[in-house]
């Protein structure tokens, strides 16, 4: 019985960091419309509809520069907000080696880089942004780029590495062959 607990426990330690990460990467959809406004409405341009579920905006931009500017703002300060929630987990959290802080880093590792491309896509090529299946591709494989760079430069917990097993199965579940290295 005790076995079956220390998986369940480990897996959802693992779960609910993944939760964790993605309830506060969601907060950067509200983060990208809200530089945009940021951008906008202060400088002189106004929102004629504002839907922020689905974030959507119809916009009448300000003068410029401010009006290019907005353009950008909305994926930039949502990578900037991302980036440093990123950087904060990581910076509390990993002499804890805690695996759900090293899990809920991961959706935020995925949306910092594909919110700065979105930015900079949004407001240099704005069609390209707007209704290309195209940018899809290329932002989600950016995003899986920033998740391979924080896999490859942030320690993963112990419960975590290579060769290591013990995250997913409680020990004396995994033969010895596994575990010394056989396979993996």
């Amino acid at each position: 019985m005790r076995r079956t607990d220390e998986k369940a426990e480990r897996v959802l330690r693992i779960c609910g960091g993944l939760a964790a990460g993605i309830a506060l990467g969601s907060v950067a959809v509200f983060v990208h419309e809200g530089g945009h406004w940021l951008f906008t409405v202060p400088q002189g341009g106004s929102l004629l509809v504002w839907h922020w579920i689905p974030p959507d905006a119809v916009v009448v931009l300000a003068s410029e520069p401010w009006g290019t500017i907005s353009l950008y703002m909305g994926g930039l300060v949502a990578a900037l907000f991302l980036a440093t929630c990123l950087a904060l987990i990581i910076w509390r959290f990993r002499p804890s080696n805690s695996v759900f802080w090293w899990s809920a880093c991961l959706p935020l590792a995925f949306g910092a880089p594909a919110e700065l491309f979105a930015g900079i896509a949004e407001g240099s090529l704005n069609d390209f942004y707007n209704g290309s299946l195209l940018f899809f591709v290329w932002d989600v494989l950016i995003g899986l780029l920033g998740i391979w760079l924080y896999w490859r430069m942030v320690p993963r917990p112990q419960d975590f590495r290579r060769n290591n097993l013990r995250w997913l199965t409680a020990p004396g579940d995994v033969p010895e062959s596994i575990i010394s290295g056989g396979c993996v």
